[in-house]
């Protein structure tokens, strides 16, 4: 059998044709790096201040009268709440009701972690509703974690998991026993 010879034009036209499709491929596959886990609601409700909720990655969203960083993806804060508390309507208005809120667009698994601090012990909720992208069971609303805060900083982990046993929520809120601001984000106290 006889092949006959590949022109050279033919070459030079097939190779920048290959390293596009090569990199477009590339490009995408960093695109979709990170799947997201679907979507979250955080309340926090009680009189605090220096409220920072920092991503699995260590990214931070925080804001006080000197600092505002807000590296985390998707991430949205309201103080006072957007339109009331949704979760609890009940308490809008209450003078122990403020609530800031967190809106999450595209949650990662893993550990988010909330800090406060007050100028008094105060009691201080987390409520969380949590939206799995999929849609599945594992879905949660208002998912509650009751606590006091004071002068010093007490930090709360917000997990998102990827296993979930059967019948439970895909996000556990839990608190933690030692928790420190690095110094690249420590704000002066007022």
């Amino acid at each position: 059998m006889h092949h006959a010879p590949v022109p050279r034009n033919w070459v030079r036209l097939i190779l920048p044709i290959c390293l596009l499709v090569a990199t477009g491929s590339a490009v995408a596959a960093q695109e979709t790096k990170l799947p997201t886990a679907g979507r979250l609601l955080l309340f926090v409700r009680g009189k605090v201040r220096d409220i920072v909720v920092a991503d699995p990655d260590g990214k931070l969203d925080r804001q006080t009268d000197s600092t505002a960083i807000k590296e985390i993806p998707g991430c949205s804060r309201w103080p006072g709440g957007l339109g009331g508390d949704e979760l609890n309507p009940e308490r809008v208005g209450e003078h122990e009701s403020a609530v800031t809120e967190f809106q999450l667009a595209t949650v990662q698994y893993g550990r988010y972690v909330v800090s406060a601090v007050a100028d008094v012990w105060v009691p201080i909720e987390l409520a969380v509703t949590y939206e799995a992208a999929d849609g599945s069971p594992t879905s949660c609303v208002d998912l509650t974690r009751k606590d006091r805060v004071g002068l010093t900083r007490r930090a709360w982990a917000v997990e998102v998991r990827r296993t979930v046993p059967k019948g439970e929520c895909a996000v556990k809120i839990s608190r933690l026993p030692k928790y420190r601001l690095t110094e690249k984000h420590s704000a002066p106290h007022p």
